[in-house]
């Protein structure tokens, strides 16, 4: 997995499109160790691509999710939405963002900065998969 994200990097660096890092890499939050450190290892690089392009006026940034509401991932932690994400990306992407590069993104609901307890970060998650959903979980 480390060196699939690492060197997909590389490979797949479109210009002005952002890379998709994680809170994991920033943040202890119970990912595998190599999840964490090749997604740490994608934001550095987006960081330094940024500084040896800037000359040429391409942009790299990246955008760290937190969890992402998807229908395999749902597991009571907080989470966005893909649109969330998408809004990231679409302004990341638009000449609104014209003097942004090297930047890291955090979406994540504010959960990198904040200390929350298990059941916090649970009740929230909870709240957020009926406010996605429209329906109560009772799990």
């Amino acid at each position: 997995l480390g060196e699939i994200t690492a060197d997909g990097v590389f490979f797949f660096l479109i210009p002005n499109n952002p890379n998709i890092g994680s809170t994991a890499g920033v943040t202890t939050d119970g990912s595998s160790a190599i999840y964490s450190a090749s997604k740490a290892g994608l934001i550095q690089t987006t960081k330094v691509w940024a500084t040896g392009l800037a000359e040429f006026g391409v942009r790299v940034n990246c955008i760290s999710p937190g969890s992402v509401a998807t229908p395999i991932f749902w597991r009571g932690y907080y989470t966005q939405s893909p649109e969330d994400i998408a809004s990231a990306a679409v302004y990341l992407a638009s000449d609104e963002s014209l003097h942004t590069t090297g930047h890291n993104l955090m979406v994540d609901g504010g959960l990198t900065v904040m200390r929350w307890t298990r059941s916090e970060v649970t009740e929230r998650g909870r709240q957020r998969l009926e406010q996605i959903t429209g329906s109560q979980n009772t799990q």
